[in-house]
């Protein structure tokens, strides 16, 4: 036990805890005689401890190791038999709150022994560092645990003093081997981190050996042999929810211990039998070869090698499938399989030309299709049984199945057999096409004659049809078909009476038989694919709806779109299927000319007679298609839809996938001067919300290392001159450039939250101008400022992570750190986002994935960029901000990289070989073969320390610290020891040299330009024909990582944009805020040739004379005064100043510019329908177009609804404009922002208006009169404001959507299943209104009750109350009483017990509810209330 757990003891001990003495431990009172005193006894049991004597603490030591050497010997017993010892027990009912009943021990307790502290199990990564220890409170002071210990080295006489008696029962020999062992192990850390001993002691102390974790997975060594089931089980401890959150679970196990990397697992995990015998995998592979051949459009290139392209998807499929190896791992080090290298030439005249096959995207789609592969094998198998049992000769069966690669296929020849073979499948027992029976009966009666009369079978007829040849001839009956049929009726025997129904049912069979028939589904998909186009119809609801701003505008006209241009932009059919789910339009999808199309089709199936018998039987044949086609058309419409969405999906998923990749694939800021990869000294500063003088500019230094060093605040004023100082009051250019001076950064990164923080970046890059701030050791070069994307750092300043990591610090200093993490690491940011990165905003269109295939393409995107720069596996095990990248290493996960830290921790790693030789550390060979070349283990440190205390030593290589696999590192010694001109003696002398005189070694010393000489296609060649394998590419990157281990390959650092920083601080994206657009503008300042104002994004505006009035009019400060609020329109834009010049003249402000969103082509866009839709709207408009108003008030304005949204946006909530009513003259409405995105307009009826302009003398609303505007505002909407406020402080209140609160309250009433749950949300579809959402019970619905915000109070249920806790009381009060009314039996006997109680639309209430309640219960709230509610069980619910 560490010394750090010595002084926790006597904290503890002092705080009144210990452990007793158990009835099987040995004690020996006479070593407490001499603490045994009456004085003594009674300083113990009033919870004090003396322990002021040396000598005493020594003996009170040498005990507890006594006990815990008993302890471990009957630990290492229990173990044996899978079961969890006392210690473990105590921990985990500690931790999960249970209460352990100790036995009370035979021995009067004569000292408090001091209590060891057991660390919690943790089971993610996240939680892997958060054993971290506060300083705890001793004696009114703050002291850090091991303060006050000696200092001491981990491997001193000390240690071998305290193991003398620890280990005094084993012999000499046994001691020494344990002492030697525990010096090795805590030497290690020191050694590889260069830290003193001192310092490893406290990381030890912190982190501890490792074996704190051991209890959770000690359990999986043996599995189940003399298991005890009447030991406790982690499942009999933790709740099934938190084991999941630990990484606990059985399956999670499973998962850590297979050697199959994890993400595989995942994607497997539904497949039952995922490997394939040879022939499905052959199949597998052809069909992944055309599915990726297909997608790529490749048949139609020139330089298309289908041979090489197949052999290269066959390779790529048998990594991933067969070897379990991951997608960088297979383009990091199987490259030339990728790759079509053509060598031509030899020595220095050799040309190699290379042709990329399989890309990264590639190999990631690959790892889809295989799973997708697996499904259409599984209904494969399915129809390959019912073929067998059948035992089907059926050559359209045979033909259609060996050809079959979707599932619709698969389907279609599943149909075709329930129907054709209904009889042989009912005979076999097995079940049939549920249709089947019916078509069944009407095979066995004479009915069939007249099918068969039809002179064509259906077979004939399909195979004419998709032929487009007349192969088989149509031959008329004699008589015509009422004739046929009125024949069979007359038969006793037949199941038809009436020959029209029987005529009937004879076209329906021939239809249906042409319905299932393969050959027909698929003819008619391909011709639609070809042929067809896709057009939209608008519903009603959508002709309304769907406007100039709407996501739908651009193809609410469109027509006549082919499928072949729906790919290219994906977004635009996956927001067409949301608008047809929103029920705003119909997708159709036609064939060109389809009368023409149907009368081809009959013409292949129909005689060529003339007579009337002919004629007769050829317009039964057109029925009978017609028939078949209204039923075929809209399965294939649905089934093309279906592809077109997949299709869709997948372009958008990767189009996800790439943005992302452009966001990680950066490297961090380069310092000037510095080599690339150098990670830079940050200071980043912000300026908040820009309260210049009122708020401080807070300012935090990350050193190079990642370590945040400190934070500033700056009380200045930027842009105040320094002549206009107040008394005291300091420069800030002078508190800046002595904050510059002193933590003499690299960089300055710089970001905030409006437009104030570019105004900031001017006076910094003007001080440091001025001052000339340099860059520390280069005079020549100025400290850059730079703009930093603050999308990590806003999400990071609010999360429990920022949290814990800095738990003094305000959310402002949060925000800094966070950017200049962003500037020292993009990549690491990401990264430490976790499951918050599917909050980002990555695509415009990224919503229309669902979550999952979201999240798969940022991981995969992560998967690719943390393989190309690698993670230091030895520094992971300390920090928790770049273990954060380990699961995404390949062949890791989560579960596997948490195991893998813990290995280390308890290892640590000298060699990428030790992975897996070391027995103690749990890696599989395919796992290893995926992880080792990424994971890094740099040799400027760890070479010594191998070299000194480890058995391994020869192990260690500087190819560790390479991209360069360890299957290759042979290759990479002939190729150093060709370069240094080694002969055959002197590599074989060397091959055994100790680590720092190997090959590499000396290849390193002399320089690795050398290797230049070497002509790397030679090598290959001989590679290829000795060992068959491709290796070109591989040696180029060994070339490479020689020259430059690890170097930087990721694009330089990412500079924002004026347009990115724009929209950074505004909120608005050059799309938003163009030329031509016509807004509000505040004015700020009248001058008589110019007028300058802001927009509510404080935009600075400026309107010249010209712009301002017209010519020969009134002065300017005659029209306009400041604070006034005028619209504008936009002239030019600065993105780079935030500044715009505008026209206020009202002949540019009637004509703004439309921003062309939506492209329209005369032959995909219906003008028609469009110009007819205008001309119905505008005449609707004018016919309510109203006089323009003007009311003598500060906060009026005359906006419409739109625009007085718009101008409400960045205000606070309360904040609000009066308005003209589009309601007529006789209203007025007023505007209120209730919260973000959440607008109440209140409708103000006038009365006694002396004239149309005028305002009423009285004003209304509802049945509440005033006298005035400004009574509105304060009596109305003041008070309504105040109790929003009170509502959305309240503990009840959840903001978000609905869903998310829903989403909540589900996740709540699991976690508490017997408690009634509810919360409070905004109700956002009726601004001014709350929902009340509540659940009686984990498994009873959901239900929504609407609460409206009013001066007084609340109203709910027609009752109101004056505050939300009264609020509360009162719905508790209903609910319960609405449980009391149905335990109670009506008062009339039952007469109404058969009638449906109601309650403004609820129904299971009980009867009476509203007649009993006739004060106002439901008044109003009736149609608002659209779920049931049906209470539970008897009893009282609890909130």
């Amino acid at each position: 036990m560490s010394a750090l757990d010595d002084e926790e003891m006597k904290h503890r001990s002092s705080e009144g805890e210990g452990d007793d003495l158990q009835q099987n431990e040995a004690f020996d009172s006479s070593e407490e005689e001499e603490d045994d005193d009456e004085e003594e006894i009674q300083k113990i049991r009033d919870g004090f401890i003396v322990d002021d004597d040396e000598e005493g603490e020594r003996e009170r030591k040498k005990k507890k190791h006594k006990r815990r050497r008993e302890a471990e010997r009957e630990k290492e017993a229990k173990e044996d038999e899978g079961l969890l010892d006392e210690d473990d027990l105590d921990l985990l009912m500690e931790n999960s709150g249970a209460t352990k009943v100790k036995e009370k021990s035979k021995f009067k307790r004569l000292k408090r022994a001091p209590a060891e502290e057991v660390q919690q199990p943790k089971g993610g990564l996240n939680d892997f560092f958060s054993d971290e220890e506060d300083e705890e409170e001793v004696g009114g002071e703050a002291v850090s645990r091991g303060s006050n210990r000696a200092p001491r080295n981990m491997v001193d006489e000390l240690d071998d003093f305290i193991e003398e008696d620890e280990f005094s029962d084993l012999d000499e020999e046994a001691r020494q081997e344990i002492r030697e062992r525990r010096k090795q192990e805590r030497l290690k850390p020191t050694e590889i981190s260069g830290i003193d001993s001192e310092k490893v002691d406290e990381l030890y102390d912190i982190f501890g050996d490792g074996e704190d974790y051991a209890w959770a997975l000690e359990g999986e060594e043996d599995e189940g042999d003399g298991e005890d089931d009447s030991k406790p089980q982690l499942q009999d401890i933790y709740e099934p929810e938190e084991l999941k959150a630990r990484l606990l679970t059985d399956n999670d196990r499973v998962i850590r211990d297979t050697d199959v990397p994890e993400r595989y697992q995942e994607l497997r995990r539904h497949i039952k039998d995922y490997d394939l015998n040879e022939d499905d995998f052959y199949y597998e592979k052809e069909w992944i070869a055309y599915q990726l051949e297909t997608e790529k459009s490749l048949a139609t290139s020139e330089a298309y090698d289908q041979q090489s392209f197949k052999e290269s998807v066959f390779d790529a499929l048998t990594f991933i499938a067969k070897q379990n190896l991951e997608v960088p791992f297979i383009y990091s080090h199987r490259r030339d399989h990728l790759l079509k290298t053509t060598i031509i030439g030899e020595g220095e005249d050799v040309q190699t030309d290379v042709q990329t096959l399989l890309n990264e995207d590639d190999l990631w789609r690959i790892v889809q299709l295989d799973i997708e592969f697996h499904s259409l094998l599984e209904k494969r198998k399915q129809v390959e049984k019912l073929m067998n049992e059948l035992q089907l000769e059926d050559e359209v069966v045979n033909t259609y199945f060996s050809n079959a690669r979707t599932i619709t296929d698969l389907q279609d020849l599943y149909d075709y057999i329930n129907f054709k073979y209904s009889a042989e499948l009912k005979d076999l027992g097995l079940k049939k096409h549920n249709k089947s029976s019916i078509y069944e009966k009407v095979k066995a009666d004479r009915l069939f004659e007249a099918v068969n009369a039809i002179g064509i079978s259906a077979d004939h007829a399909a195979e004419n049809i998709i032929q487009q040849s007349r192969l088989y001839p149509t031959n008329d009956e004699e008589r015509k078909p009422y004739e046929i049929v009125e024949e069979i009726c007359d038969d006793p025997a037949s199941l038809y009476a009436k020959p029209t129904q029987a005529l009937e049912v004879a076209k329906h069979y021939f239809a249906e038989e042409l319905f299932v028939d393969v050959r027909m589904r698929g003819y008619l998909r391909d011709t639609f694919r070809q042929y067809s186009s896709l057009s939209i119809a608008l519903t009603e609801q959508g002709r309304l709806k769907i406007d100039k701003n709407s996501p739908y505008a651009d193809f609410k006209y469109a027509i006549n779109r082919s499928i072949e241009s729906l790919y290219t932009k994906p977004d635009l059919f996956l927001r067409m299927l949301e608008a047809e789910s929103l029920r705003l339009v119909e997708i159709k999808l036609n064939i060109i000319s389809y009368d023409e199309f149907f009368e081809a089709m009959l013409g292949l199936i129909a005689s060529d007679g003339e007579s009337d018998v002919a004629s007769d039987w050829n317009s039964f044949r057109r029925s009978a298609l017609d028939v078949a086609l209204k039923k075929l058309l809209p399965l294939v419409v649905l089934n093309i839809k279906e592809d077109i969405r997949r299709e869709c999906e997948r372009n958008l998923f990767y189009d996800v996938r790439a943005a992302f990749l452009k966001k990680i694939d950066q490297a961090p800021y380069q310092p000037q001067g510095t080599e690339f990869g150098t990670v830079p000294r940050v200071l980043a500063i912000t300026a908040g919300k820009g309260r210049f003088g009122i708020d401080a500019i807070i300012c935090s230094l990350l050193s190079e290392h990642g370590e945040f060093v400190e934070d500033r605040k700056l009380d200045g004023n930027p842009l105040r001159h320094k002549d206009r100082l107040q008394e005291g009051e300091v420069a800030f250019d002078v508190e800046f450039s002595a904050i510059v001076k002193d933590l003499r950064p690299d960089v300055i990164g710089i970001n905030g939250f409006n437009v104030q923080s570019y105004k900031l970046f001017q006076a910094l890059e003007k001080i440091i101008e001025e001052q000339r701030l340099t860059v520390e050791g280069d005079d020549s070069k100025l400290i850059e400022v730079v703009w930093v994307n603050d999308e990590i750092a806003t999400r990071y300043q609010l999360s429990i992570k920022a949290l814990e990591e800095f738990p003094d610090k305000p959310t402002i200093v949060r925000y800094t750190i966070g950017l200049a993490r962003y500037l020292q690491s993009p990549l690491l940011e990401y990264v430490s986002l976790g499951p918050d990165m599917a909050s980002l905003a990555i695509h415009k269109h990224q919503n229309l994935l669902n979550e999952d295939r979201l999240i798969q393409a940022i991981k995969s995107a992560l998967v690719d960029i943390v393989n190309m720069v690698g993670v230091d596996i030895n520094k992971c095990v300390s920090n928790q901000y770049l273990a954060s990248a380990l699961p995404y290493v390949a062949g890791l996960g989560d579960r596997k990289a948490f195991g893998l830290l813990r290995a280390v921790q308890q290892h640590p790693l000298f060699s990428r070989q030790a992975l897996i030789t070391d027995e103690n550390i749990r890696i599989g060979s395919t796992i290893f073969l995926n992880c080792a070349s990424f994971l890094r283990i740099p040799q400027h440190v760890t070479r010594r320390a191998a070299v000194r205390s480890n058995d391994d030593a020869e192990a260690v290589t500087l190819l560790d610290d390479t991209r360069i696999h360890p299957e290759d590192y042979a290759l990479a010694d002939k190729m150093a020891a060709d370069a240094l001109d080694l002969d055959e003696d002197e590599i074989e002398e060397l091959k055994d040299a100790p680590a720092g005189e190997t090959i590499v070694d000396r290849l390193m010393e002399r320089g690795p330009e050398i290797l230049q000489s070497l002509i790397l296609e030679d090598y290959s060649r001989q590679l290829e024909l000795t060992y068959h394998k491709k290796k070109r590419a591989t040696l180029q990157m060994i070339l490479e990582e020689l020259q430059g281990p690890f170097g930087e390959i990721r694009r330089s650092f990412h500079f924002l944009r004026p347009e990115e920083i724009f929209t950074t601080l505004t909120g608005d994206s050059p799309d938003d805020f163009y030329t031509g657009m016509v807004l509000p503008i505040s004015i700020k300042r009248v001058g008589n040739y110019q007028v300058s104002g802001v927009t509510a994004n404080q935009i600075d505006c400026v309107a010249n004379a010209d712009k301002a009035v017209e010519r020969d009019n009134r002065p300017i400060p005659e029209i306009f005064s400041n604070g006034q609020t005028v619209p504008a329109k936009i002239l030019d834009i600065d993105y780079k100043t935030f500044s715009a010049v505008v026209s206020l003249l009202p002949r540019d402000i009637k004509t703004p510019a439309i921003k062309a969103t939506v492209v329209k082509e005369s032959s995909q866009w219906d003008f028609k329908k469009e110009a007819d839709d205008e001309r119905a709207e505008q005449v609707k408009s004018d016919s309510s177009k109203k006089i323009n108003r003007v009311i003598k008030h500060p906060l009026f304005q005359n906006f419409n609804s739109a625009q007085a949204q718009n101008y409400l946006a960045p205000k606070e909530r309360g904040s609000l404009i009066i308005r003209p009513s589009s309601k007529g003259n006789d209203h007025i409405a007023i505007t209120w922002k209730v919260d973000n995105n959440l607008y109440q307009h209140v409708d103000v009826v006038e009365d006694e208006k002396e004239n149309d302009f005028s305002l009423g003398k009285k004003l209304r609303i509802g049945n509440i009169e005033f006298t005035d505007l400004d009574e509105i505002i304060e009596e109305y909407i003041g008070e309504i404001v105040k109790k929003v406020n009170e509502m959305t402080y309240h503990d009840k209140f959840r903001s978000g959507t609905r869903d998310e609160v829903v989403q909540w309250l589900e996740n709540y009433a699991k976690a508490n299943p017997k408690r009634a749950s509810y919360a409070f949300a905004l109700n956002h579809k009726s601004p001014g209104y709350f929902l009340l959402l509540f659940k009686t019970n984990a498994n009873s619905p959901l239900y929504t009750w609407h609460v409206k915000a009013v001066p007084k109070g609340f109203e709910l249920n027609g009752y109101e109350y004056p505050d939300v806790n009264s609020l509360c009381n009162g719905f508790k009060t209903l609910i319960r009483n609405k449980q009391m009314q149905k335990q109670q039996p009506p008062a009339d006997g039952g007469r109404h017990a058969a009638q449906p109680a109601s309650y403004g639309g609820y129904q299971g209430y009980g009867q009476g509810y509203n007649q009993g309640y006739s004060q106002g219960y439901g008044q109003g709230y009736s149609g608002r209330q659209t779920q049931s509610y049906t209470p539970g069980a008897a009893g009282q619910y609890q909130y």
